[in-house]
């Protein structure tokens, strides 16, 4: 009987290691911290989760659009121009670039950012 008590006692005491790890890994990384945006005299700034999205420095953005040369230039859509760009690793990405005059919020931008990272199709680029 104590050697049954002792199993189950180190069974238990395993399963919530386990546990507790597991909802370690889980929240790790998950809260919210605020990611500053500053283009002229204008300053935003959005909350966004640790692990949701990569967070580039907009001097490498720079550099891998060629500072936003007009032959990198895709197109343009509602919120300003996109560009192509290519990092040093020679990973390729789209650049969308807020234009203060489009007549579009930055909570709009925002917005389409947040259901562009839901979205998941052959068409679509993955947000990084």
């Amino acid at each position: 009987l104590s050697v049954a008590a002792s199993v189950a006692l180190v069974a238990l005491c395993f399963i919530v290691y386990c546990l507790r790890r597991l909802r370690i890994k889980n929240t790790k990384g998950k809260g919210k911290r605020p990611h500053e945006f500053q283009e002229g005299d204008e300053v935003w700034e959005m909350e966004a989760e640790l692990s949701e999205f990569a967070v580039f420095d907009f001097n490498q953005i720079l550099e891998a659009t060629d500072n936003f040369s007009e032959e990198n230039k895709l197109g343009e859509g509602g919120f300003g121009p996109v560009y192509k760009g290519r990092f040093p690793d020679g990973v390729e990405i789209a650049v969308k670039r807020l234009d203060a005059d489009s007549g579009q919020g930055f909570i709009e931008f925002k917005n389409e950012v947040e259901l562009i990272a839901k979205l998941q199709h052959r068409n679509l680029v993955r947000l990084m």
